[in-house]
């Protein structure tokens, strides 16, 4: 078949500690194509590393939902993680469960799915286009899909990732402003005196204004530990960056080096031209004749 479309989705976040067992899970899965490849109606999405399957079930018993597993357990009803839904896996908007080794499941508020724009098969785009069975398996398809939506699929998801805690860090801080002001304001209120006495200038005034501030968000607590987190993450995101670029690296050179293996077998799998001489064409009737007579001669 000729797959039309194809989108990768990012299943991603944490995990309270009685589940962690299930973090394979998590990670970068390829949608399916193909009416072999629906489950209750819905594309099936596969893991990168093949062992993992995101699909739909729902029947008169069950309640709908999308579910996370291993890949033999496509279309039925065992999850290690799942999340309740109708509707197909990029609008799902419920909160994730995932399985306790006691087989309990618990709410799991830190995973987020993330979709990532549908490529056209076929329109050069990622060189990941063409019909199935040209000579790549649906794994080799599934890993140059990963490949080539890797690069937006991180550039996409640090913009967004950055502007939606970027704005959250925003409100947080905001909800500390008053106390840091108030603070700030009996700190800057004796130089206020001095100011007003005319024992400073204003230059100085102003230096002594900004130093309250600052002194009075150091020394709020909840104010201080965010901008500490907040600052570790920019850090983290920036060495994330640089592994990434890594890692694009890495690919190309793996990329390569197997380019290279499959010119090397071509090679050695060539077969030789025989160093053979050619045979000597047979003899006409004619010679043969003067050849027995010469051999008779006495």
């Amino acid at each position: 078949y000729r797959s039309k479309t194809m989108s990768i989705v990012h299943l991603f976040g944490s995990l309270a500690p009685e589940c962690a067992h299930n973090e394979p899970c998590l990670g970068y899965y390829v949608r399916c194509e193909g009416p072999a490849l629906l489950s209750a109606g819905f594309a099936t999405y596969k893991h990168v590393n093949e062992d993992y399957m995101i699909w739909h079930v729902s029947s008169v018993e069950d309640t709908p939902a999308w579910c996370v597993g291993r890949a033999e357990k496509v279309g039925q009803y065992k999850c290690n993680i799942m999340v309740i839904g109708d509707v197909p896996l990029e609008r799902v908007r419920g909160t994730w469960k995932a399985g306790a080794n006691d087989g309990s499941a618990h709410d799991a508020p830190g995973l987020k799915l993330r979709t990532f724009g549908e490529l056209t098969a076929g329109s050069g785009e990622g060189g990941a286009g063409g019909e199935a069975g040209n000579g790549e398996s649906g794994g080799e398809m599934r890993a140059q899909l990963a490949v080539s939506f890797l690069a937006r699929a991180h550039a996409d998801h640090r913009a967004v990732g950055l502007a939606e805690l970027g704005e959250r860090v925003t409100k947080g801080r905001s909800a500390t402003d008053a106390a840091i002001e108030a603070q700030a304001c009996a700190a800057v209120r004796p130089a206020l005196l001095e100011y007003m006495s005319d024992k400073i200038d204003g230059e100085a005034f102003k230096r002594r204004m900004v130093e309250a501030r600052q002194q009075a968000a150091a020394e709020h607590k909840q104010r201080a530990l965010l901008d500490a987190a907040f600052d570790a993450y920019t850090v983290a995101l920036a060495a994330r960056d640089v592994a990434f670029a890594a890692y694009r690296a890495t690919e190309d050179e793996v990329a390569a080096a197997e380019a290279a293996v499959d010119a090397a077998l071509s090679a050695a799998l060539e077969r030789e031209p025989s160093e053979r001489p050619e045979p000597a064409p047979p003899a006409s009737v004619e010679e043969e004749g003067q050849a027995v007579a010469a051999d008779g001669a006495v």
